[in-house]
């Protein structure tokens, strides 16, 4: 163990990467094309955040992750399991050079990523944000995340069921709850439907 930490230590970002993934154009590629998904990353309701971490901590495999945890390591500049705003600030200047997005737009990046407001990404949250949406969004997968929230069977997800998975014992009034769901309640009953449910989930390719 100690062995390994002392060797992330001593490489760069971009040598690290290229001792994990491969080749000098691959790595560089490969790194450039999740910098892009981490800005172009937007979850736009509460339910798709809270289905997208379920499907990625629960469903997502090893091998799916492996390549973006080699990535998420490298841009670990402190080796500590988590991506500062400056972990991402100099990933992007390394990869982009003169290109990459003002500050500001990463403080932005970094507010639509980090879910639980920690200051932070980590390494679930990484994944959210850059894997492939197209590949991830199974049919399996979201029948399972919508199982999830549909706690009676009933076929629909309701603000109490809403409430019950996300609430945590959190203090927040029903109509926040209701909120939700009006989320992307397209016919107005006040329940999610399956069909609903699964527009919402596809809207992440879409866009």
């Amino acid at each position: 163990f100690f062995f390994f930490f002392f060797f992330f230590k001593q490489k760069t970002a971009y040598e690290m990467l290229r001792s994990l993934v491969g080749s000098e154009m691959c790595i560089r590629d490969r790194a450039k094309e999740l910098l892009n998904s981490l800005s172009q990353y937007n979850a736009q309701y509460k339910l798709q955040q809270a289905s997208l971490t379920f499907i990625v901590s629960q469903l997502v495999t090893n091998k799916e992750k492996e390549q973006l945890q080699k990535v998420f390591i490298a841009l670990d500049n402190d080796k500590d399991g988590k991506v500062s705003r400056q972990d991402l600030i100099r990933g992007f200047k390394s990869y982009f050079g003169d290109t990459y997005p003002a500050e500001d737009q990463i403080s932005s990046i970094m507010a639509q990523i980090d879910i639980d407001n920690s200051g932070y990404i980590d390494l679930t949250e990484f994944v959210i944000a850059t894997i492939n949406k197209k590949n991830l969004l199974s049919k399996e997968r979201l029948t399972a995340a919508f199982k999830l929230f549909d706690l009676d069977g009933s076929g629909s997800i309701s603000a109490d069921e809403v409430r019950c998975v996300l609430g945590d014992g959190a203090e927040i009034g029903k109509e926040q709850w209701d909120a939700v769901i009006r989320e992307v309640d397209e016919d107005g009953d006040g329940e999610i439907s399956v069909d609903e449910f699964m527009n919402m989930m596809k809207k992440l390719v879409r866009d």
